[in-house]
């Protein structure tokens, strides 16, 4: 709901509607995004990941990548794609990664995390993508490009 639409006797800048509604939405992952969820799928994936944890791990490691707010890990095998989670282990569930026998992959978050989820966090929610090779300054500039954010 925006912030107009809560008080609508209120004559507000709709840039400053937007910005509020930005600054409400964060980059999640798959911890954030189902935390407090009331559905039993989301619960039951949230209690999957002690069992990813105790799976052996592939050797090869994948790259978290952001997209629509959300980083999301593509899987290799079956090009599905699933939330990427703080314990860093990919585990498909439309393949359960049966092309390399059931072994969860690890996964890389870019050491510019944080700078690149802060400058994600100022664009609305379909332009909040990143990909491997993007940088800070890239994603700077592309801010500036949209709509001077």
């Amino acid at each position: 709901m925006l912030l107009n639409e809560i008080i609508p006797e209120l004559e507000i800048e709709p840039a400053v509607v937007a910005q509020a509604s930005l600054e409400a939405i964060p980059i999640y992952t798959g911890e954030s995004y189902f935390e407090g969820v009331d559905r039993s799928a989301a619960r039951r994936l949230l209690n999957t990941r002690p069992l990813v944890a105790k799976c052996p791990t592939m050797k090869a490691k994948l790259r978290a990548q952001i997209n629509h707010g959300r980083w999301l890990v593509e899987c290799p095998n079956c090009t599905s794609a699933e939330m990427a989670f703080e314990d860093r282990l990919f585990f498909c569930s439309e393949c359960k990664n049966k092309a390399v026998d059931g072994y969860a992959y690890k996964v890389t978050f870019p050491t510019t995390r944080r700078k690149i989820e802060t400058i994600m966090e100022k664009r609305p929610l379909t332009n909040r993508n990143w990909k491997h090779g993007e940088t800070v300054k890239d994603l700077e500039t592309e801010n500036i490009l949209l709509s001077g954010v």
